[in-house]
């Protein structure tokens, strides 16, 4: 794959750098969602220090977890099982944001974490699974 992304073609000009920047702007407003869903998570920590941290590591995580991704893309996307294990488990997710209980003082309704260890994995794990999405979404099926 590395070889291909190496491999310039014929077909790289103009059009493709005015369409470069545009692509980029639609990458960075769909990633929104995405953030909120991340600092959505992040609240499940007392504290908004604890939070910072346990997104900007589980960042760091995701990122390594994004780069990874990218680069066996062709092999993930040989298998479709890959995409149900993702959406099974982005509605997890969902199904425990709205079934936690919560005070009628807090505003919060997601997962309650005690350490901010407790937190990381699930913010890469749930980036990971938006970037399977992404990934996904925007190759060619590998049955066409």
């Amino acid at each position: 794959m590395l070889d291909q992304l190496l491999d310039i073609s014929s077909n790289f000009g103009v059009d493709t750098l005015l369409l470069l920047p545009v692509l980029i702007a639609l990458e960075v407003v769909l990633s929104a969602d995405n953030a909120i869903a991340l600092a959505a998570i992040a609240q499940g920590l007392d504290s908004e220090a604890q939070q910072r941290r346990a997104l900007n590591i589980g960042l760091i995580a995701a990122f390594v977890l994004r780069v990874t991704l990218i680069l066996t893309a062709t092999w993930v996307l040989q298998f479709w099982q890959f995409e149900v294990f993702g959406g099974l488990y982005l509605l997890w997710l969902v199904y425990q944001h709205f079934s936690a209980e919560t005070d009628a003082n807090d505003q919060h309704h997601g997962p309650r974490f005690n350490a901010v260890w407790q937190a990381i994995p699930i913010i890469a794990v749930t980036d990971l699974a938006f970037s399977l999405d992404s990934v996904t979404r925007r190759s060619p099926s590998p049955m066409m």
